[in-house]
């Protein structure tokens, strides 16, 4: 689930009571279908402003340029971290022509984050 800014939302952001009522719905209903809760992509604003201490049932893909350890999540911290969106990779690319770099935390595989089939 990517939880970032749009549009004018960061100069004019919503409600915290709205947002986390709109995102624990969608997390429910992705476990009810899947069968597992989604993965939280996010930066350290939006986690303060409306994350924290409201979905700490849910990992965290941690979008941040220095280590995260702003992260206080009941897991033991982060998942995923994106410490870059400036990486270069043959073949791929977004409109700055760059990806985004992205480390998994001790202990956790790709195969972590997969939903297997029942």
């Amino acid at each position: 689930m990517d939880v970032e800014w749009y549009g004018d939302k960061e100069q004019n952001p919503p409600e915290a009571e709205d947002v986390r009522r709109e995102l624990r719905a969608f997390v429910d209903a992705v476990e009810a279908a899947c069968g597992h809760k989604p993965l939280i992509y996010t930066g350290n604003d939006i986690y303060d402003r409306y994350l924290r201490g409201y979905f700490d049932d849910c990992e965290l893909w941690v979008s941040s340029r220095k280590w995260p350890v702003w992260v206080e999540w009941p897991q033991g911290g982060w998942t995923v971290w994106q410490y870059s969106d400036e990486g270069e990779v043959a073949g791929a690319a977004n409109e700055a022509g760059h990806v985004d770099l992205n480390v998994l935390a001790e202990g956790t595989s790709v195969d972590d984050l997969l939903m297997q089939g029942e």
